[in-house]
């Protein structure tokens, strides 16, 4: 009688389970571990079963990642008078933290005479969404969301001043080895002002992951995103500053003069108006203007790809090392200019 075949899970089974006995054999014993060829099965099964192994430890290290509720109710212990020295609480007991105590759920509200909040800096490693309301008897910011320790301790001791507030949210790195989803914690913060348009200075600085901005204003804007999204339905301000390390800026409307710094990714602008200089080292920079104005766009290597705006008459200034042009003949001869150079890539203008 022949030998029964063995089927292909079985001997993947047998081969796997002998070839972890020696693994765990070697270690016990203090050995140095032996890697010998081993079947093509076999090593796909031990990447799957590491795989595996790293997800489930990945889910310890993401972080509460707790439901905030950003209409909350805030206590009126934890409304802080902005600039008092008396500080007002900001944690908040949360059960959907399931014990995890690297991460404090926080609320916290700073009020400020009425016309007098001015200026905003917020520094964060997590997912930062902001809100303006103009419809409030007396300027106010509001905090909800979760945050390390070490930022809710920072929170209860921030006052704030007469005329703004810094607020520092960042906390411990993270290891992210296998993402599902951002891994990060979200940030809520709602503004109160008398009027839109009184905002003199804001200034964000997210580590990794997404500022999310609705409609905002301010005289000076800058945000620093070291990787993730930065995505606005309407950024308006006298000086805007966009900064990206690597991942997607996403705006529907930017009004005012801005500089867009890309080293990687991509650069959307769907409605643009002033004069706008855009940097890319590598990816695409797609861009529509409103209004004519003049724009100066550059990448490594990628795509510029530019809608003008039906009043634009200016002057087409295209220029690729190696690579295409795409574009019409420039509408005029002086006026507003539109500058596009690429290393290596390809540029389209479209009327």
């Amino acid at each position: 009688m022949g030998r029964r075949p063995v089927s292909r899970p079985a001997a993947l089974r047998c081969a796997l389970d002998g070839t972890l006995r020696v693994m765990e054999r070697q270690i016990r014993h203090g050995e140095e571990l032996e890697m010998k060829r081993i079947p093509k099965w076999t090593a796909i099964a031990l990447i799957v079963v590491g795989g595996v192994g790293l997800a489930m430890n990945f889910s310890n290290l993401r972080g509460a990642e707790a439901q905030v509720d950003r209409t909350a109710a805030i206590a009126p212990d934890h409304v802080q008078q902005a600039g008092s020295s008396a500080s007002a609480l900001a944690a908040v007991d949360n059960a959907s933290l399931q014990g995890d105590e690297r991460w404090q759920e926080v609320r916290k509200r700073w009020e400020f005479d009425s016309g007098a909040f001015q200026n905003l800096s917020l520094s964060s490693t997590d997912d930062v969404h902001i809100e303006v309301k103009t419809d409030a008897d007396t300027d106010y910011l509001e905090l909800r969301g979760v945050v390390s320790k070490e930022a809710a301790e920072r929170t209860l001791k921030t006052t704030g001043e007469a005329d703004g507030i810094k607020l520092d949210l960042t906390g411990p790195s993270r290891i992210r080895l296998i993402s599902f989803g951002s891994g990060n914690n979200e940030v809520y913060l709602t503004l109160g002002l008398r009027d839109a348009d009184q905002l003199r200075s804001a200034e964000f600085s997210i580590g990794s992951g997404t500022g999310d901005f609705g409609d905002f204003h301010a005289g000076r804007i800058e945000v620093d995103l070291s990787s993730g999204q930065l995505k606005a339905d309407r950024l308006s301000g006298d000086d805007i500053a966009l900064n990206l390390t690597s991942g997607s800026l996403d705006v529907n409307e930017l009004i005012g003069a801005s500089q867009i710094k890309l080293s990687s990714g991509m650069a959307k602008i769907a409605a643009l108006e002033g004069d706008s200089v855009i940097r890319a080292t590598s990816g695409m920079i797609d861009v529509t203007q409103r209004k004519s104005g003049n724009l100066d766009a550059e990448v490594s290597s990628g795509k510029i790809d530019i809608r003008t705006a039906e009043d634009f008459k200016g002057v087409y200034d295209l220029r690729v090392t190696s690579g295409l042009i795409n574009a019409p003949e420039s509408p005029g001869t002086d006026g507003d200019t539109i500058k596009a150079r690429a290393t290596s890539g390809m540029i389209t203008v479209k009327q």
